[in-house]
């Protein structure tokens, strides 16, 4: 979620004003960066069938510079669903033909927020992207979350540091960018100059408000940061009125403060318009698992993961429902290691989904309780139940009575 198609829209979006970034222009760019566009919006909203569809038909009928468009934004598309072995293949056409500059910047993706996170491979392409375009703000942004993932802060803040101050002062994202890194490192002094400085910026932006929610949600010694950052939320939503990202995360916000009375309405607003969204299904796990509908809820939270492989809230949900742990983010009551979350543990893939979670979003507001439930399990060998029919009945048992339990309250 944390990327939502952003580096390939901008990639399009380049194409289309006419900076290419490699040598050469399609005969009419600004058509095609918009079937680019629309096919990633689809994926994005959860119809990846019709968006991928689309945006294959696009592909097939384009030639010389559109056609590294064209194969980079079903790169990108496939990113999203979760199929890393076709992205990569799809994105080493334009590379291969001509070191297209946003080409590389996905390719880096695949290796930064997929498994097994090689963050030194993708700093590779992205050198290449350098030396092809050294002022590329998404070339240099995509490379300083590189260099934070391979735990090399100091290259990354220097390059935050660099398109505020030289290359793109009033590009937000660079605020953005170094503002999650002192998020991060619980520097909130320091982090909220730089999300001000944004907001001045960019006040019709949801992506600041969403920004400076996220940072609030994250100062847990800031009083009544909960409510803060549910108003932060809100303005983000007002602008940016059907961006799933928004509303999970007004979702999230009301559930952590144990509102989930709240978070309802919020939800039949997403549903409304997004309804295959994997936001959607995310915020319907997080409800069924409240309501004690083990295996509905897992099969919400693998459905949103499916939907988009890059989205946050989803690959976190899942990696705690996956590691037999009540989610203490929403489930405010009960044992932490509650035996009705046993029949569904796959330590394994917990992790994987934990890891996935954290490269997409370090400082998000969950990051310090992913990274210790990592440690916990890497340090705990737990073999998987086995998968039987009894097991299964045993799940259907457990579903029928917490759900009759949860209808008491």
């Amino acid at each position: 979620m944390r990327r939502f198609k952003y580096a390939v829209l901008a990639a399009v979006g380049a194409m289309a004003l006419g900076v290419p970034p490699a040598a050469g222009q399609a005969a009419d760019p600004l058509a095609g960066a918009d079937r680019y566009r629309r096919g990633l919006e689809l994926v994005g909203a959860g119809k990846s069938d019709e968006g991928l569809k689309q945006l294959q038909e696009a592909a097939s009928k384009a030639s010389g510079a559109d056609l590294d468009a064209a194969d980079t934004a079903l790169g990108g598309a496939y990113l999203i669903a979760g199929k890393v072995r076709e992205a990569r293949a799809r994105l080493k056409g334009p590379i291969d033909r001509s070191a297209y500059v946003p080409a590389l910047v996905e390719m880096a993706r695949t290796y930064l927020y997929a498994p097994p996170f090689e963050p030194k491979k993708a700093l590779g392409y992205l050198k290449t992207a350098i030396g092809r375009d050294s002022k590329n703000v998404d070339v240099l942004l995509e490379t300083a979350r590189a260099y934070m993932n391979d735990e090399n802060e100091e290259q990354a803040i220097a390059i935050y540091q660099k398109l505020i101050d030289d290359i793109a002062p009033k590009d937000v994202r660079g605020y953005f960018g170094l503002g999650d890194v002192f998020v991060q490192k619980k520097r909130f002094d320091k982090a909220k100059p730089l999300f001000r400085q944004a907001l001045t910026l960019a006040p019709q932006d949801p992506e600041v408000y969403f920004r400076m929610g996220n940072m609030v949600m994250s100062e847990e010694t800031e009083p009544n940061h909960f409510a803060k950052a549910i108003g932060w939320f809100e303005r983000s939503i007002e602008i940016g009125r059907e961006n799933p990202r928004y509303y999970g995360a007004l979702i999230y916000a009301y559930y952590r403060a144990g509102n989930n009375l709240a978070a309802a309405p919020v939800l039949e607003r997403l549903a409304s318009f997004a309804p295959n969204s994997a936001v959607a299904h995310w915020a319907k796990g997080v409800f069924s698992e409240y309501q004690g509908q083990m295996t509905r809820a897992q099969e919400f939270y693998k459905n949103a993961v499916a939907l988009d492989a890059q989205n946050v809230y989803a690959n976190y949900s899942l990696g705690v429902f996956l590691s037999g742990r009540r989610n203490a983010d929403f489930l405010l009551m009960g044992a932490d290691r509650d035996w009705k979350y046993l029949p569904f543990r796959d330590i394994d893939k917990a992790i994987t989904h934990l890891k996935t979670a954290l490269a997409l979003e370090p400082a998000f507001p969950f990051a310090g309780r992913a990274r210790s439930l990592i440690e916990d399990l890497q340090s705990t060998a737990v073999e998987r139940p086995a998968d039987t029919t009894e097991m299964e009945q045993m799940r259907q048992r457990l579903d029928d009575y917490y759900r009759t339990k949860a209808s008491m309250f």
